[in-house]
């Protein structure tokens, strides 16, 4: 016995184009949902990076304040010592 295509057949044919149009949204939704929260984390960690730079150019600007200031107190240090060494007396062999 041969089946003879009915108008159900046409109309589960309709159907089941339907949900198969359903799951592709639903997965491309997921899709969307899973990439926006990569990028959402993403900026998240590149914000972090950005604070992590703002903070290491102002230790490098620190730094070389500090560096200019220990030059400068080394320069000092020598010019006192030199200083006190040609106002020392020797006194050496003296009666």
């Amino acid at each position: 016995m041969c089946r003879q295509a009915d108008e159900n057949d046409t109309g589960e044919g309709g159907n089941v184009d339907g949900h198969f149009e359903v799951l592709k949204s639903i997965a491309l939704r997921e899709s969307v949902d899973f990439f926006s929260d990569k990028i959402t984390d993403s900026e998240r960690k590149l914000k972090k990076f950005e604070d992590y730079f703002k903070v290491i150019e102002e230790i490098k600007e620190e730094n070389i304040q500090l560096n200019a200031e220990v030059s400068k107190l080394s320069s000092k240090v020598n010019s006192l010592e030199q200083n006190s060494r040609s106002k020392h007396v020797d006194s050496q062999d003296v009666p």
